[in-house]
């Protein structure tokens, strides 16, 4: 079943938010924007709502699931690098409803790098 799955997921141009408390309450739970990855395990950041840009690691990060109706990226697995359009969320099955092109597949959102 992960057969495809990667220990890395950044990906540039996606949202992220900042999970890790070491940086102080300021950027705790901020939301940014991955500029550049570097060394597949980290990623230069730009905060969505300020001008102030961080090099983080990706345990320091997480994505960030967007609203229905909304575009999706793949970040892992075997549909890493395809964009989407997110149908629907089923929050306690941990799973949503994405249509990528013109094929409508159920993924799985328990790994919250989906």
């Amino acid at each position: 079943m992960f057969l495809f799955r990667k220990d890395h997921w950044l990906t540039e141009g996606i949202i992220v938010k900042i999970v890790t408390k070491s940086l102080g309450d300021k950027f705790f739970k901020r939301k940014a924007v991955v500029e550049r990855v570097v060394d597949k395990y980290a990623a230069h950041v730009k905060l969505v709502d300020d001008n102030v840009k961080l090099k983080l690691d990706q345990n320091h990060l997480e994505t960030v699931i967007p609203s229905t109706g909304r575009l999706v990226k793949f970040v892992n697995g075997a549909y890493n690098g395809q964009t989407g359009v997110l149908k629907m969320i089923d929050v306690e099955g941990y799973c949503c409803d994405v249509e990528v092109k013109y094929t409508f597949m159920s993924v799985s959102i328990a790994d919250k790098h989906v």
